[in-house]
């Protein structure tokens, strides 16, 4: 994880001379007795001078300042609010205060008194200061033993030492973590553990990539030469460099590929972006020590051994090397991309971290703040596009994979891997952003006054987790090890050799057996489902990308002058040609459960993942297609397709598995993050989806109860939504709970739709006659149906309907004011907020004109026929210019157009060159001369139904003109 990782309950100030005022001060009675005890060591060592010895003080002096900082600010922060409110200030001003404080409380005789109120706290501090001074003073002994041996890493000698910088990466094992050491004769990294993995593996890419044909050895991948010394190691600091033009690009990229070859035969994990480093066409990787990687047996989930079975092939996959996309599910880094080959600066969200607020005053508190991700060096160039040059990664993965092949097939990869067997590697069970949690939590200041609940509390947590993913510790004493560490502020650190392969974790506690970890790699690869890894090659693009309206840039798809020639008949023959890989694909269980793996949408936006139990994208989409297909197979308006009817049936059990598998866990759990209540992404969607497929004859009256059950959970979800649209939000929950009260008639389920438009009118910001959503992402509010306003303003007016109360209805003429401000005159069309790539306006169903008149058509009552029919015609007009031929799915391609302007069209709305067949014509044409094309997705196969082939399947059940379907576009 990169040092970016907030493991501390406060972003310090990294030096002194920083503007903004800070708790620093308080430290010194800590941080001078610490330079003082340092002294005699740094005194002792005859290869350091004096100017030497001065920086090595200065840089743990910093150190210092930072790490207890982070720990003790929210202790200050009480303190001062308590002494002010008690009286203990003297001065005249907050600002005098503030000052009177902050020379109080570096008095030994204050921090005893902290001490008797947190009982913890001394003891916790000294250890961390007496094991950072033990640390340092290894390092310079280190240093001066070994000086004369790093100019070897060095382009001159390496002089003296001008600047030490520590706390280059997490802390573990007693306070120790990397160091960058700036000499005169350039820099050098020190890193306290054995570097012979490092040796090891740059003698194995010597020796296979000199197996690949035409490839020179400065286009070689690498890692950094190092210095072994055992218990220690110093290693070449790697220069970041963009490359020189195109060919270095592409050099760069296949080079990528290359690493996720080897790294998938080594069985190599934790490559984030700060472990990858461009240099010019290589990408370097600066920390290898986390290969070979156990696997372990993948403990049954509850949902359903299709689920389990999937998650088994994505953990023994090349996502878990860390170089593919992905993004972050922890509270801290929620929707971050981390990898090696993602942490794209323009596509990062802001990040919230505590931060002292009134700083300088005693009314100072401890307040959130906005921060950008820092952004690694491991990208060729300032602004990456990764769909450019995901052909080489592909490429340089099967180049290198068919050497290491070959090199199998005779025999000769095995003794290659043999030095690796004595060599240091490290696993990283759990993900650092959970440690650094849970380090929050234990140095919180209810914690240091009472440890024994935290810990009970930390140790729950860890056990809990260890029950669901079996490559965890669940052993009692090796979890209160873990907690020992992170009460001292480090990060717990399991390491062995790769040919003993049983983990030495914290406080000398041992986990897992003994094994080779390097034969176990080697079974593993080559045991491998190379399909199913160049699958997720290819998906883990998306997850690089946080706006699910991205796209690469494609040539049109739209046929123009389109035959209307046996158009039911090739009708029929698309819909059956589209759902037959959902048979070929899907992975069954033995208890009848049937999942894919499939690039995801979700809260903290793309991943590769079995599918969830959503309409957007998963299991109750997926569902609501079978069924409507079966539906109209039985009415004779769709080709027969054998599989069909037990894929439903397999599908329908795994959310029914699912679900009880959900309340179970969340009953267990107690408080926990609550799903999103959205009518896409959401439990919104899958309320709808169970009443769905009861009116499509797909299940009984258990549908009601599945429905109800999963609305149990929804008055939580409403209450910490902070998306608030249709498709995530609280409007989202609408649609379903509207349509479950009348199903059921209970009263508590309207209940629940008018929470969920009572917080949208609660979060609403109102400017005048308008109303909009502020969100993280779009401050200034959203237009459109799926995101944004216009999906507000439709689901608070059906809830008015409903409910028949005035608030509603007027909070949908505020939503639907702003969307009309949108409108641009010029352009026919509504005004895209996000600005992308400088579009004015847009022509999709998530934004834009397909949303927007599909929504408008339930407005007559709300705004009057005429303006109706001129927006629903201006919509219409709009996706017949310029919304045609981009993809074919649903979510922003022809499928939902296609709704659009067949129901434009029947209302006498529409173009004059659209009728219901031309339109038809014109997609069926388009697949015809192109195949299916999903945009975002269609470089493999997703059971989605709004950005993969189900949409368009279900579209083109839907243009049967007897076909009743329900709409799952406008819900």
């Amino acid at each position: 994880m990169p040092s970016t990782t907030p493991t501390e309950s406060i972003a310090p100030s990294e030096r002194r001379d920083a503007v903004e005022p800070d708790f620093i001060p308080c430290l010194a009675s800590w941080i001078e007795p610490a330079l003082a005890a340092l002294s005699p060591s740094l005194q002792a060592l005859e290869g350091l001078d004096d100017a030497e010895r001065r920086v090595i003080t200065e840089a743990l002096r910093q150190h210092l300042e930072q790490q207890l900082h982070a720990k003790l600010a929210r202790v200050l922060v009480m303190d001062i609010n308590a002494a002010r409110v008690q009286g203990r200030l003297k001065a005249p001003t907050p600002e005098a205060r503030w000052a009177e404080y902050l020379a109080l409380a570096a008095t030994p005789h204050h921090w005893a008194a902290l001490g008797a109120q947190y009982p913890s706290l001394l003891s916790r501090v000294e250890w961390i200061v007496n094991h950072k001074v033990r640390f340092v003073a290894t390092l310079a002994r280190h240093l001066a033993e070994d000086r004369a041996q790093l100019g070897r890493l060095l382009p001159a000698s390496p002089g003296r030492l001008q600047r030490l910088e520590l706390a280059q990466g997490d802390s573990h094992n007693g306070g120790a973590g990397v160091a960058l050491l700036r000499l005169e004769g350039g820099t050098v990294v020190y890193k306290p553990r054995p570097l012979n993995t490092d040796r090891a593996l740059a003698g194995f890419l010597a020796q296979v990539l000199a197996e690949v044909p035409g490839l020179p050895p400065e286009a070689r991948v690498r890692v950094p030469a190092v210095i072994d010394g055992g218990d220690h190691g110093w290693s070449e600091f790697i220069v970041h460099r963009h490359a020189d033009g195109e060919p270095e690009l592409q050099r760069f990229y296949r080079n990528m590929g290359h690493w996720l070859a080897i790294m998938r035969l080594l069985g190599g994990t934790d490559f984030h972006g700060e472990n990858v480093i461009a240099q010019g066409c290589l990408p370097i990787i600066v920390d290898c020590e986390t290969l070979f990687c156990p696997r372990t047996e993948i403990k049954p989930s509850g949902f359903g051994q299709a689920v389990d079975k999937a998650d088994e092939a994505m953990f023994a996959s090349l996502m878990k090397t860390g170089l593919l996309p992905g993004r972050g599910a922890s509270l801290g880094w929620r929707g971050v991309d981390n990898s090696g080959m993602g942490n794209i600066r323009q596509q990062q969200p802001r990040i919230s971290i505590p931060a002292l607020v009134d700083a300088g005053r005693d009314t100072v508190r401890i307040g959130q703040t906005l921060v950008e991700v820092e952004i690694a060096k491991n990208h060729p160039c300032e602004t990456p596009s990764l769909e450019r040059y995901w052909g080489q990664v592909l490429e340089g993965y099967d180049e290198l994979t068919e050497c290491l092949l070959a090199l199998h097939g005779r025999g000769a990869l095995a003794p290659l891997l043999e030095p690796f067997k004595p060599c240091h590697i490290r696993l990283v069970p759990r993900a650092t952003e959970v440690y650094a949690e849970l380090i929050r939590m234990l140095w919180h200041p209810i914690s240091l006054a009472d440890e024994a609940p935290a810990r009970a509390r930390a140790a729950g947590l860890l056990s809990r987790a260890a029950a669901l993913i079996s490559t965890t510790p669940s052993d009692p004493v090796v979890i209160q090890a873990e907690i020992d560490d992170m009460l001292r502020g480090d990060v717990p650190y399991f390491h062995t050799t790769a040919g003993h392969g049983q983990m030495a974790g914290p406080g000398g506690t041992r986990w897992l057996p003994v094994c080779d970890l390097v034969a176990q790699s080697l079974q593993a690869w080559a045991t491998s489902d190379q399909r199913l890894d160049r699958d997720i090659i290819k998906a883990s693009l998306l997850s690089a990308y946080l706006n699910d309206g991205w796209m690469p840039t494609e040539r049109s798809f739209r046929v123009i002058d389109a035959s209307q020639e046996d158009l039911e008949a090739r009708r029929q023959a698309w819909a059956k040609r589209l759902l037959e890989p959902f048979l070929q694909t899907c992975i069954r269980g033995e208890d009848g459960t049937a999942t894919w793996i499939s690039p995801t949408l979700g809260a903290t936006g793309w991943g590769i993942q079995a599918i969830d139990q959503n309409l957007y994208g998963g299991n109750a989409g997926v569902a609501l297609l079978l069924a409507a297909y079966q539906r109209e197979v039985a009415a004779g308006r769709a080709l027969p397709l054998p599989g069909v009817d037990a894929l439903l049936q397999a599908v329908i059990l795994t959310m029914r598995q699912g679900l009880y598998r959900q309340v179970e866990l969340q009953r267990a759990a107690g408080k926990v993050r609550p799903h999103q209540p959205g009518a896409y992404l959401g439990i919104g969607s899958q309320i709808w989806g169970w009443l769905q497929l009861e009116a499509l004859g797909a299940i009984g009256a258990e549908a009601v109860e599945c429905a109800s059950l999963t609305a149990e959970y929804m008055r939580g979800s409403i209450e910490a939504d902070e998306t608030f649209d249709l498709l995530a939000g609280a409007a989202g929950a609408i649609p379903g709970l509207l349509l479950l009260h009348r199903r059921t008639g209970q009263a508590a389920h309207l209940a629940l739709a008018v929470a969920a438009g009572d917080h949208l009118l609660q979060a609403a910001k109102r400017e005048g006659d308008r109303a909009f959503w502020p969100t993280a992402a779009a401050p200034e509010g959203m237009g459109g149906f799926g995101h944004g306003t216009a999906g507000i303003a439709w689901a608070l007016w059906r809830l008015h309907e409903a409910s028949g109360e005035v608030r509603f209805l007027q909070g949908a003429r505020e939503a639907l004011a702003f969307e009309e401000s949108l409108f641009d005159d010029a352009d026919q069309n509504w005004r895209d907020l996000r600005h992308l790539d400088g579009v004015n306006c847009s022509t999709a169903w998530c934004h834009g004109a397909v949303g927007n008149g599909l929504a408008y058509l339930s407005f007559t009552a709300l705004i009057g026929e005429d303006r109706v029919r001129e927006r629903v015609r201006q919509a219409a007009g709009a996706t017949f210019r310029f919304g045609m031929g981009w993809n074919h799915c649903a979510c922003h391609g022809d499928a939902s157009a296609l709704e659009l302007l067949q129901e434009a069209a029947d209302r006498g709305l529409a173009p004059p060159e659209v009728s219901r067949a031309s339109e038809l014509a014109r997609l069926l044409a388009s697949l015809d001369r192109h195949g299916s094309r999903c945009g975002i997705t269609n470089e493999v196969f997703s059971p989605s139904l709004m950005t993969g082939p189900g949409g368009i399947v279900y579209q083109l059940l839907r243009a049967h003109p007897d076909a009743r379907l329900p709409s799952f576009v406008r819900p």
